[in-house]
């Protein structure tokens, strides 16, 4: 996965890198703790935020502040979609896990 930002008026790539099982943990719990709730809801505590925020750190290795300071978008929802993003992308690998077939396609 890949994110442009806009840093001194020249855009700027963060590429994902090979991640943690803690990374990939923290992932699944903050799937599993928040849910759709997280997206969209409107109900999101700071906690929240700065939890999705650290593992977008760790998933990019982009410091905080950069994104902090750099990431928009015309609305929150720009934001979920985004963070819904990096979650789906940890978890398929980037689109690289297929589903398991077996002989049959099934």
């Amino acid at each position: 996965m890949e994110l442009k930002l806009k840093v001194n008026g020249k855009e700027k790539k963060y590429k994902s890198k090979v991640i943690s099982f803690k990374v990939m943990r923290r992932a699944l719990e903050m799937v599993t703790q928040y849910g759709d709730e997280f997206f969209g809801s409107g109900s999101n505590t700071a906690q929240q935020m700065d939890e999705a925020l650290e593992l977008i750190h760790a998933y990019f290795g982009i410091p905080i502040e950069v994104f902090e300071e750099h990431f928009e978008g015309e609305g929150m929802q720009d934001f979920y979609e985004f963070f819904f993003g990096v979650l789906n992308d940890i978890q398929t690998n980037g689109g690289k896990r297929k589903p398991e077939v077996d002989s049959e396609g099934k």
